[in-house]
């Protein structure tokens, strides 16, 4: 089970009273409410805080779910000294921003967690001018509308904020971590309760009639320190987690980099040379040129022996990634074109977000019509993406090994290996070295960009064909094995 879907069923027992017992000498929640209704009475009274519009009583057909004898359902606005909004003060007034020193809290500032620091900041001529206020520390605060809506935060500062934080100050005798874990365990059901208009929306007048399930006040301590503790239980695990995942990809770096350099399996004389093996590639090479299944290509420099990135064992050689077969850019496959049912069809974006190292079966489909159109893959072909959004990531290789053949969209091509286990190449091309060649070929920051061209360029460190299989065979041997880290 994810580590997030038992925080959800922690929070979702804590919010019912069912994470702790209840204890008859803690008293009632109807007596923490009186109290509090009373202090607030007083301090309307003596002018403190301001008088609130009357809430409509809860009905109990309204109540989401069962809690406690001891327990009792009340509105937010019950337990709150106050809740509302702030604002941006306007921005063409410089002065109302340049050289601020009041803390000014956004939306984006709200993680789920303690508010250590406000990158934003207000003058005082704004504070004086706008209706903005200074909330104190301990406040809290959720994002109410945009990309963040439903998020919290937890004030460590006296700070004012935007128009899309509510502040909500929580009457003294209501323990506000409580209060923020309720509010996370709701969080999709706020946000559903959002929708319905162009932007979703928790408006102020939501947030004022919430349903609370309000405990004692000693209950609602012991409830909290239950959920951190768990919580704290759960970071443990994550952060092991985190640990062994960042030594299985160091693992697998390490497992490619041996493989390429011919550190992994023993060199067999009885399997030939890789002289001997680009030859036969070559002879093949030619052969399907002049019967018309690949074009000539414009010959590729040859490798010097000072331009060799790493040594590799004698009976292997350096050689052109160009050399070893042909490429085919593929031509536009519009996501509109995409159909529940058809011939298969692979996109660039699928790439990087579908497939990884190897696949068989294509899960999106383009009619026969646009896919008699399009160029395809063959079984043993090797797919990689020209367009990306970074470089590291530019042209990941993924092998086909579907019997069908496969409408490959445009940004992205194939390479079609000549009398070499394209595996092997897929690993080369994956590893770190491979990463780093493709990496050097590539343009653009925002957008990354390579090509055929300059992929061919690549040198490849090529075994014999028996080697290469070997190779392959226990990479996949040892790659499980890195797996079996948990």
């Amino acid at each position: 089970m994810l580590l997030s879907s038992i925080r959800q069923q922690i929070l979702d027992r804590a919010i019912r009273g069912q994470l702790v017992p209840q204890l008859p000498e803690e008293g009632t929640a109807e007596e923490l409410y009186q109290q509090i209704q009373a202090e607030k009475k007083a301090l309307i009274a003596n002018g403190s805080i301001k008088k609130e519009k009357p809430l409509e009583p809860i009905q109990e057909e309204d109540i989401p779910f069962e809690i406690p004898a001891t327990w009792k359902w009340v509105q937010l606005q019950d337990i709150c000294m106050s809740l509302g909004a702030g604002l941006t003060p306007s921005k063409s007034n410089k002065a109302y921003h340049t050289n601020g020193t009041i803390p000014w809290i956004l939306t984006g500032d709200l993680n789920d967690q303690e508010i250590l620091e406000a990158p934003n900041k207000i003058t005082q001529l704004a504070l004086d001018n706008t209706s903005l206020q200074i909330k104190p520390s301990g406040s809290l605060l959720i994002a109410m509308y945009g990309a963040t809506i439903g998020k919290l935060g937890i004030l460590t500062f006296p700070a004012c904020m935007n128009q899309a934080c509510c502040c909500i100050e929580p009457h003294q005798n209501v323990n506000r971590l409580f209060l923020f874990y309720y509010l996370r365990a709701i969080r999709s059901s706020l946000k559903t309760s959002g929708e319905g208009s162009a932007q979703p929306n928790i408006s102020k007048e939501k947030l004022r009639i919430l349903h609370i399930p309000l405990p004692p006040q000693e209950e609602q301590t012991r409830i909290v320190r239950k959920i951190e503790a768990l919580f704290s239980a759960l970071d443990t695990v994550e952060s092991s987690k985190k640990r062994i995942s960042a030594i299985q990809t160091e693992l697998t770096k390490r497992i490619l980099e041996q493989a390429i350099q011919g550190k992994l399996v023993p060199q067999l004389p009885e399997e030939g040379t890789a002289e001997e093996l680009y030859q036969q590639i070559q002879a093949e090479k030619q052969r399907l040129i002049a019967a018309g299944t690949i074009k000539k290509e414009k010959p590729l420099p040859p490798i010097e022996e000072k331009d060799h990135p790493f040594d590799i064992p004698e009976t292997w050689k350096w050689v052109r990634l160009g050399d070893c077969g042909a490429f085919t850019r593929g031509s536009g496959i519009k996501k509109n074109e995409v159909v529940a049912e058809g011939k298969p069809c692979v996109r660039y974006g699928q790439l990087y977000t579908t497939y990884k190292t190897r696949f068989s079966q294509a899960v999106s489909h383009v009619p026969q019509e646009l896919f008699d159109k399009c160029k395809q893959a063959s079984k043993g072909d090797i797919l990689m993406a020209l367009t990306g959004e970074n470089k590291v990531d530019i042209a990941m290789a993924v092998l086909y090994e579907g019997e069908e053949a496969l409408a490959i969209g445009g940004d992205m091509t194939k390479f079609s290996p000549v009398r070499i286990d394209p595996l092997y190449l897929v690993y080369t091309l994956n590893s770190p070295y491979g990463i780093s060649c493709k990496t050097e070929r590539s343009t653009g920051d925002i957008i990354v960009h390579t090509s055929n061209d300059k992929l061919s360029t690549i040198p490849i460190p090529l075994p014999p064909l028996a080697e290469q299989k070997r190779i392959v065979a226990k990479i996949e041997e040892m790659l499980t094995l890195c797996k079996t880290l948990q």
